[in-house]
């Protein structure tokens, strides 16, 4: 409900590099060109662009790179299953994690802090679901700081997690969200970067024009394959089908 604007592209990576790009020129539309470093995690995908491999947290994509964009940390990933302490609770171990969040926030100084990105869950690093406390306790200490919140929900975006996107199944409102993958289900290459009103505001107020963009932004195909692809998606009930049937499903399945 808070967003406000859109930039397509034809990749996730694609939306990535644009997020990163737009979280740095609104700070520096704000007056604080400074405040341009990016916290990310371990074991982290946000594509395979110079720029989503340097958000991203794959040592040995950062090996082939040669050389990463500046000013990009990475801290903790929140994987209870690998880092939780003994007798550590999931609850515990999620506010531990986001925790780390915040000391990279005043390692840095929060004036030099623009965003902190992630996936909701963890996708290519291995499909960490992080414990319930984490993301609103990110959300928590991103606000306390005047840092950007940055969702990369292109694998959970439209119905994976049960809810459109997991910021609702976190209970948090992000000020950016990248999507691709099922926002077309595959049928046409399209992604959409989502603009929360805080960012987009400025944007619009201060910015200008936007110098940036892809060469198939917003292809009119993809574009109608992804109306038809959501309009199923909608009529069919798939969201909430996740949410009630093969959710539940899979959980009980697992033990």
């Amino acid at each position: 409900k808070h967003v406000s604007q859109v930039f397509y592209g034809s990749s996730g990576s694609e939306a990535n590099d644009t997020a990163l790009r737009l979280v740095r020129h609104y700070w520096a539309l704000e007056g604080k060109p400074e405040k341009n470093r990016i916290i990310s995690r371990k074991m982290a995908y946000h594509g395979s662009t110079i720029a989503g491999t340097s958000l991203g947290g794959m040592e040995p994509m950062h090996k082939q790179l040669g050389g990463a964009v500046p000013n990009i940390v990475h801290v903790m990933m929140p994987y209870a299953y690998e880092l939780a302490l003994p007798g550590e609770s999931d609850h515990d171990f999620g506010i531990r994690a986001a925790k780390a969040v915040e000391d990279a926030i005043l390692e840095a100084g929060a004036d030099k802090v623009a965003a902190f990105i992630g996936e909701p869950v963890m996708g290519a690093g291995g499909v960490k679901i992080p414990p319930m406390s984490y993301w609103p306790e990110v959300e928590r200490i991103c606000r306390k700081y005047d840092v950007l919140l940055m969702l990369d929900e292109v694998i959970t975006g439209y119905g994976r997690t049960g809810e459109w996107f997991a910021a609702q199944t976190f209970g948090i409102e992000p000020d950016t969200i990248t999507t691709a993958k099922a926002l077309t289900s595959g049928y046409q290459p399209l992604s959409a970067l989502l603009v929360g009103d805080r960012v987009a505001s400025t944007l619009v107020e201060k910015g200008g024009e936007f110098y940036h963009g892809y060469t198939y932004s917003g292809h009119p195909v993809a574009c109608a394959v992804a109306l038809k692809n959501l309009e199923i998606i909608e009529k069919e009930g798939l969201v909430e089908r996740v949410k009630n049937d093969t959710g539940p499903y899979f959980a009980q399945a697992t033990g």
